[in-house]
């Protein structure tokens, strides 16, 4: 995406408390990309907001991170390790429901990562449909590996659990 287009917006819907989308943040900063990218966090659970906002891990949290990163990109608070401010501050979350809530189109990537295996196949379908139509064409969706989005989206598997939208 960073080739194509030099920067790059991305949507972590169902973010829970927000660590797909701070590692998307450390790739981007990693890539020098990050000061020209959106990044946005959503889920209905005001708690995990609050918590990805406060971007506080406890250390074992962070074990599978490497030790130069966790260094450049966190710093220890308390017994626990905080998101550099510069990091913070690229994020934006809000509290919102993924059925109803429309972001400005069009997301280049969006992850909804284990998050429709947890609603009713209506409700699945419908927040689906929505974040197919938040997404640019020729962007992605990245699910969980045992979630698989409606058939009659425009939406074709390119890797594991990874999809692209028809352009």
């Amino acid at each position: 995406l960073l080739r194509t287009q030099g920067n790059v917006r991305i949507y972590s819907a169902g973010a829970s408390e927000g660590q797909e989308l701070i590692s998307a943040a450390l790739l981007l900063a990693e890539s020098g990309a990050l000061a020209r990218s959106e990044l946005l966090g959503v889920d209905c659970r005001r708690d995990a907001i609050e918590h990805a906002r406060a971007a506080r891990f406890a250390p074992d949290a962070l074990t599978g991170i490497d030790a130069t990163l966790r260094g450049r990109y966190f710093r220890p608070a308390g017994g626990k390790w905080v998101l550099a401010p510069e990091l913070k501050q690229a994020m934006r979350w809000r509290v919102a429901d993924l059925i109803s809530f429309r972001e400005a189109p069009a997301w280049d990537l969006i992850l909804f990562r284990n998050v429709a295996i947890y609603l009713n196949d209506q409700h699945a379908t419908k927040a689906w449909r929505n974040l197919c139509e938040q997404l640019r064409p020729g962007g992605f969706m990245i699910a969980g590996t045992a979630e698989r989005p409606p058939k009659e989206l425009p939406l074709t598997r390119v890797g594991t659990a990874v999809f692209r939208k028809s352009t």
